[in-house]
Protein backbone atom coordinates (compact mmCIF):
# COMPACT_ATOMS: atom_id res chain seq x y z
CA UNK A 1 0.00 0.00 0.00
CA UNK A 2 1.19 3.57 -0.30
CA UNK A 3 2.43 4.97 2.98
CA UNK A 4 -0.49 7.86 2.58
CA UNK A 5 -3.17 4.63 2.47
CA UNK A 6 -3.65 4.03 6.45
CA UNK A 7 -5.83 4.96 8.89
CA UNK A 8 -6.02 5.00 13.05
CA UNK A 9 -8.68 3.80 15.05
CA UNK A 10 -9.78 5.47 17.86
CA UNK A 11 -12.19 4.31 21.27
CA UNK A 12 -13.01 4.63 24.29
CA UNK A 13 -11.48 2.55 26.56
CA UNK A 14 -12.85 -0.85 26.97
CA UNK A 15 -14.62 -0.13 24.15
CA UNK A 16 -14.01 -3.56 22.18
CA UNK A 17 -14.55 -5.82 25.50
CA UNK A 18 -17.69 -3.97 26.87
CA UNK A 19 -20.38 -6.14 23.98
CA UNK A 20 -21.59 -2.72 23.14
CA UNK A 21 -21.69 -1.50 19.70
CA UNK A 22 -20.60 2.55 19.24
CA UNK A 23 -21.36 4.47 16.32
CA UNK A 24 -18.31 5.45 14.16
CA UNK A 25 -17.53 8.31 12.85
CA UNK A 26 -14.93 8.64 9.94
CA UNK A 27 -12.94 12.17 9.95
CA UNK A 28 -11.39 13.28 6.43
CA UNK A 29 -8.85 16.06 7.39
CA UNK A 30 -8.22 18.70 5.66
CA UNK A 31 -4.92 20.68 3.62
CA UNK A 32 -6.11 21.75 0.28
CA UNK A 33 -6.11 17.82 -0.62
CA UNK A 34 -2.12 18.60 -0.82
CA UNK A 35 -0.90 18.51 2.66
CA UNK A 36 -1.93 17.48 6.15
CA UNK A 37 -1.94 14.08 7.54
CA UNK A 38 -4.11 11.60 9.93
CA UNK A 39 -1.97 12.48 12.68
CA UNK A 40 1.55 15.01 13.37
CA UNK A 41 3.72 13.95 16.10
CA UNK A 42 4.88 17.19 16.12
CA UNK A 43 2.04 19.01 15.92
CA UNK A 44 -0.35 17.23 17.44
CA UNK A 45 -3.23 17.14 15.19
CA UNK A 46 -5.74 15.94 13.34
CA UNK A 47 -4.91 12.49 16.06
CA UNK A 48 -6.67 15.52 18.49
CA UNK A 49 -10.04 15.05 16.92
CA UNK A 50 -9.89 11.21 16.97
CA UNK A 51 -8.87 11.28 20.59
CA UNK A 52 -11.85 14.12 21.08
CA UNK A 53 -14.57 11.67 19.81
CA UNK A 54 -13.19 8.81 21.75
CA UNK A 55 -13.53 10.92 24.63
CA UNK A 56 -17.52 11.59 23.87
CA UNK A 57 -18.25 7.82 23.36
CA UNK A 58 -17.44 7.25 19.64
CA UNK A 59 -15.04 5.03 17.57
CA UNK A 60 -13.28 7.17 15.53
CA UNK A 61 -11.41 6.61 12.06
CA UNK A 62 -9.37 8.69 10.88
CA UNK A 63 -7.66 7.76 7.44
CA UNK A 64 -4.89 9.44 6.02
CA UNK A 65 -5.28 9.67 1.43
CA UNK A 66 -2.70 10.28 -1.08
CA UNK A 67 -2.13 13.95 -1.58
CA UNK A 68 -1.46 16.14 -4.86
CA UNK A 69 2.09 17.93 -5.71
CA UNK A 70 2.58 20.96 -3.02
CA UNK A 71 2.60 23.64 -5.75
CA UNK A 72 1.36 24.12 -8.88
CA UNK A 73 3.68 22.52 -11.47
CA UNK A 74 4.15 25.82 -13.41
CA UNK A 75 4.89 27.42 -9.97
CA UNK A 76 7.58 24.96 -9.52
CA UNK A 77 8.91 25.37 -13.36
CA UNK A 78 8.92 28.74 -12.41
CA UNK A 79 10.89 28.27 -9.34
CA UNK A 80 13.69 25.74 -10.91
CA UNK A 81 14.21 28.07 -13.54
CA UNK A 82 14.63 31.11 -11.61
CA UNK A 83 17.24 29.15 -9.62
CA UNK A 84 19.29 27.54 -12.35
CA UNK A 85 19.26 31.14 -13.60
CA UNK A 86 20.41 32.43 -10.40
CA UNK A 87 23.23 29.66 -9.78
CA UNK A 88 24.60 29.63 -13.25
CA UNK A 89 24.64 33.73 -13.04
CA UNK A 90 27.11 33.50 -9.97
CA UNK A 91 29.42 30.79 -11.40
CA UNK A 92 29.75 32.62 -14.74
CA UNK A 93 30.64 35.84 -12.57
CA UNK A 94 27.57 37.76 -13.33
CA UNK A 95 28.11 40.21 -10.66
CA UNK A 96 30.88 41.76 -12.21
CA UNK A 97 29.48 42.46 -15.67
CA UNK A 98 26.40 44.46 -16.57
CA UNK A 99 23.41 44.14 -14.71
CA UNK A 100 20.95 42.22 -17.01
CA UNK A 101 18.49 44.90 -16.99
CA UNK A 102 20.43 46.99 -18.71
CA UNK A 103 21.86 44.98 -21.27
CA UNK A 104 21.05 44.54 -24.74
CA UNK A 105 17.48 43.85 -26.18
CA UNK A 106 18.98 40.68 -28.08
CA UNK A 107 20.45 39.70 -24.79
CA UNK A 108 17.16 40.46 -22.46
CA UNK A 109 15.24 38.22 -25.53
CA UNK A 110 17.42 35.69 -25.60
CA UNK A 111 17.95 34.91 -21.76
CA UNK A 112 14.04 35.40 -21.99
CA UNK A 113 13.45 32.71 -24.18
CA UNK A 114 16.04 30.27 -22.22
CA UNK A 115 14.31 31.17 -18.83
CA UNK A 116 10.57 30.37 -20.35
CA UNK A 117 11.55 27.01 -21.98
CA UNK A 118 13.56 25.87 -18.29
CA UNK A 119 10.34 26.49 -16.56
CA UNK A 120 8.24 24.91 -19.26
CA UNK A 121 10.35 21.99 -19.33
CA UNK A 122 10.88 21.23 -15.56
CA UNK A 123 6.89 21.79 -15.75
CA UNK A 124 6.56 19.18 -18.05
CA UNK A 125 8.95 16.82 -16.36
CA UNK A 126 6.93 17.56 -13.02
CA UNK A 127 3.76 16.69 -14.86
CA UNK A 128 4.56 13.71 -16.46
CA UNK A 129 6.96 12.30 -13.35
CA UNK A 130 3.72 10.67 -12.10
CA UNK A 131 4.29 12.02 -8.45
CA UNK A 132 1.10 13.12 -6.41
CA UNK A 133 -2.62 12.16 -7.39
CA UNK A 134 -4.88 14.36 -9.01
CA UNK A 135 -9.01 13.83 -8.51
CA UNK A 136 -10.16 11.38 -7.81
CA UNK A 137 -7.39 9.87 -6.15
CA UNK A 138 -7.46 11.18 -2.80
CA UNK A 139 -11.83 10.75 -2.55
CA UNK A 140 -11.04 7.12 -3.75
CA UNK A 141 -8.69 6.62 -0.91
CA UNK A 142 -10.90 7.80 1.70
CA UNK A 143 -13.98 5.49 -0.33
CA UNK A 144 -11.47 2.55 0.68
CA UNK A 145 -11.25 3.48 4.67
CA UNK A 146 -15.42 3.70 4.45
CA UNK A 147 -15.85 0.40 2.89
CA UNK A 148 -13.17 -1.11 5.29
CA UNK A 149 -15.33 -0.21 8.05
CA UNK A 150 -18.33 -0.91 6.80
CA UNK A 151 -17.52 -4.57 5.93
CA UNK A 152 -16.64 -4.85 9.77
CA UNK A 153 -13.16 -3.17 10.28
CA UNK A 154 -14.53 -1.11 13.11
CA UNK A 155 -16.39 -3.71 15.00
CA UNK A 156 -13.30 -5.53 16.27
CA UNK A 157 -12.43 -1.66 18.34
CA UNK A 158 -15.91 -1.69 19.42
CA UNK A 159 -17.74 0.16 16.67
CA UNK A 160 -20.82 -0.49 14.68
CA UNK A 161 -20.36 -1.10 11.26
CA UNK A 162 -24.08 0.34 10.49
CA UNK A 163 -23.56 3.58 12.35
CA UNK A 164 -21.04 5.50 10.07
CA UNK A 165 -21.33 9.08 10.15
CA UNK A 166 -18.85 10.77 7.71
CA UNK A 167 -17.39 13.80 9.00
CA UNK A 168 -14.49 16.05 7.15
CA UNK A 169 -13.32 19.90 7.09
CA UNK A 170 -11.94 22.09 4.29
CA UNK A 171 -10.95 19.38 1.49
CA UNK A 172 -12.18 16.77 3.79
CA UNK A 173 -15.68 18.03 3.75
CA UNK A 174 -15.20 18.31 -0.37
CA UNK A 175 -14.49 14.47 0.03
CA UNK A 176 -17.20 13.60 2.53
CA UNK A 177 -19.73 15.54 0.39
CA UNK A 178 -18.91 13.08 -2.51
CA UNK A 179 -18.65 9.92 -0.57
CA UNK A 180 -22.66 10.46 0.67
CA UNK A 181 -24.26 11.77 -1.79
CA UNK A 182 -26.37 8.55 -3.54
CA UNK A 183 -25.39 9.90 -7.09
CA UNK A 184 -22.21 9.21 -6.78
CA UNK A 185 -19.89 6.27 -7.86
CA UNK A 186 -17.66 5.99 -5.16
CA UNK A 187 -19.35 3.90 -2.87
CA UNK A 188 -21.90 1.50 -3.81
CA UNK A 189 -25.57 2.68 -3.13
CA UNK A 190 -26.19 -0.42 -1.01
CA UNK A 191 -23.37 0.26 1.62
CA UNK A 192 -24.53 4.50 1.74
CA UNK A 193 -28.30 2.41 2.49
CA UNK A 194 -26.90 0.31 5.12
CA UNK A 195 -24.29 2.04 6.89
CA UNK A 196 -24.45 5.46 6.30
CA UNK A 197 -26.19 7.51 8.82
CA UNK A 198 -24.85 10.95 8.47
CA UNK A 199 -22.50 13.53 7.23
CA UNK A 200 -21.30 16.48 8.99
CA UNK A 201 -19.11 18.96 6.35
CA UNK A 202 -17.22 21.44 7.86
CA UNK A 203 -16.02 24.43 5.73
CA UNK A 204 -16.24 22.34 2.35
CA UNK A 205 -15.87 23.28 -1.08
CA UNK A 206 -19.19 22.16 -2.90
CA UNK A 207 -19.34 24.50 -6.11
CA UNK A 208 -17.18 23.75 -9.26
CA UNK A 209 -18.83 27.39 -10.76
CA UNK A 210 -17.73 29.36 -7.62
CA UNK A 211 -14.43 27.87 -7.39
CA UNK A 212 -14.03 28.36 -10.98
CA UNK A 213 -14.50 32.01 -10.26
CA UNK A 214 -12.02 32.65 -7.21
CA UNK A 215 -8.75 33.16 -9.36
CA UNK A 216 -6.79 32.79 -6.85
CA UNK A 217 -8.18 29.32 -6.33
CA UNK A 218 -8.07 28.37 -10.32
CA UNK A 219 -4.45 29.80 -9.79
CA UNK A 220 -3.69 27.64 -7.33
CA UNK A 221 -5.51 24.67 -7.52
CA UNK A 222 -6.65 24.08 -10.63
CA UNK A 223 -3.98 21.47 -11.87
CA UNK A 224 -6.02 19.17 -9.05
CA UNK A 225 -8.50 19.23 -10.97
CA UNK A 226 -6.78 19.31 -14.55
CA UNK A 227 -7.72 16.45 -17.05
CA UNK A 228 -11.62 15.96 -15.82
CA UNK A 229 -13.96 16.37 -18.99
CA UNK A 230 -16.16 18.00 -16.74
CA UNK A 231 -15.41 20.29 -13.89
CA UNK A 232 -18.67 20.81 -12.15
CA UNK A 233 -18.67 16.85 -11.50
CA UNK A 234 -16.35 16.80 -9.12
CA UNK A 235 -17.68 18.73 -6.64
CA UNK A 236 -20.83 17.69 -4.55
CA UNK A 237 -23.01 20.52 -6.21
CA UNK A 238 -22.50 18.78 -9.15
CA UNK A 239 -24.47 15.97 -8.24
CA UNK A 240 -27.31 16.87 -6.73
CA UNK A 241 -30.94 17.61 -8.99
CA UNK A 242 -31.03 19.35 -11.90
CA UNK A 243 -27.65 18.28 -13.25
CA UNK A 244 -26.57 16.27 -15.91
CA UNK A 245 -24.28 12.82 -15.27
CA UNK A 246 -21.04 12.45 -17.46
CA UNK A 247 -23.33 10.92 -20.38
CA UNK A 248 -25.72 13.78 -20.45
CA UNK A 249 -28.65 12.15 -17.80
CA UNK A 250 -30.54 13.95 -15.62
CA UNK A 251 -29.74 12.79 -12.68
CA UNK A 252 -32.64 12.05 -10.13
CA UNK A 253 -34.79 14.59 -9.07
CA UNK A 254 -34.99 12.98 -5.21
CA UNK A 255 -32.00 12.53 -2.55
CA UNK A 256 -34.58 11.53 0.02
CA UNK A 257 -32.51 8.35 0.33
CA UNK A 258 -29.57 10.12 1.68
CA UNK A 259 -28.33 9.93 4.80
CA UNK A 260 -29.16 13.31 7.05
CA UNK A 261 -26.61 16.20 6.54
CA UNK A 262 -25.10 18.72 9.27
CA UNK A 263 -23.18 21.63 7.56
CA UNK A 264 -21.07 24.19 9.46
CA UNK A 265 -18.64 26.72 8.64
CA UNK A 266 -16.00 28.94 10.55
CA UNK A 267 -17.08 32.36 11.11
CA UNK A 268 -13.55 33.38 9.23
CA UNK A 269 -14.33 31.05 6.32
CA UNK A 270 -12.35 31.84 3.36
CA UNK A 271 -15.47 32.67 1.12
CA UNK A 272 -16.72 28.94 1.86
CA UNK A 273 -20.12 29.63 3.27
CA UNK A 274 -21.75 30.46 -0.71
CA UNK A 275 -20.42 26.95 -1.16
CA UNK A 276 -22.21 25.41 1.83
CA UNK A 277 -25.32 27.81 0.96
CA UNK A 278 -25.15 26.52 -2.88
CA UNK A 279 -24.70 22.91 -1.30
CA UNK A 280 -28.17 23.20 1.31
CA UNK A 281 -29.94 24.43 -1.55
CA UNK A 282 -29.28 21.94 -4.02
CA UNK A 283 -30.12 19.28 -1.08
CA UNK A 284 -32.97 20.70 -0.42
CA UNK A 285 -34.23 20.34 -4.02
CA UNK A 286 -33.61 16.76 -3.89
CA UNK A 287 -35.63 16.56 -0.69
CA UNK A 288 -32.40 15.64 1.37
CA UNK A 289 -32.52 16.32 5.12
CA UNK A 290 -30.40 19.38 5.82
CA UNK A 291 -29.56 21.30 9.10
CA UNK A 292 -27.55 24.18 8.27
CA UNK A 293 -25.24 25.98 7.52
CA UNK A 294 -24.49 26.85 11.11
CA UNK A 295 -21.58 29.12 11.92
CA UNK A 296 -19.53 28.61 14.97
CA UNK A 297 -18.63 31.89 16.30
CA UNK A 298 -15.00 32.50 17.19
CA UNK A 299 -13.52 30.66 14.43
CA UNK A 300 -11.22 30.61 11.75
CA UNK A 301 -10.78 27.87 8.36
CA UNK A 302 -7.40 27.10 9.60
CA UNK A 303 -7.20 26.43 13.23
CA UNK A 304 -10.67 25.13 13.79
CA UNK A 305 -9.97 21.71 13.75
CA UNK A 306 -6.60 21.99 15.62
CA UNK A 307 -8.00 23.19 18.67
CA UNK A 308 -10.67 20.49 18.74
CA UNK A 309 -10.69 19.05 22.25
CA UNK A 310 -8.09 21.89 23.72
CA UNK A 311 -11.03 24.47 23.10
CA UNK A 312 -14.66 24.94 23.95
CA UNK A 313 -17.32 26.19 21.05
CA UNK A 314 -20.18 28.27 21.55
Amino acid sequence: ADPCQYLDVYAPRGAADSGEKLPVVIFLHGGGWRRGDRRSEVLGFFQNVGISLAQDGFVAVVPSYRKSLPFPPWMMGVFGASTAALVAWALDGGWKRTPWFLASRAAIATCSMLYAATALAIRRLIRSSGRGTRHSGHTEDCAAAVAWAAAGGVEAFGGDSRKLVIMGQSAGAHMAALLALPTTPFLSVELKKAHLRGLVAISGIYSGPRFRRNLLHRILYSYIFDGTSDWDACFALGHCPGKQDAQGRLLPRTLEEMCPVLLLNASFDVGLQAHAIDFAEGLRLGLAEVDGPHIIPGTDHFSMMPVVGRKSFD
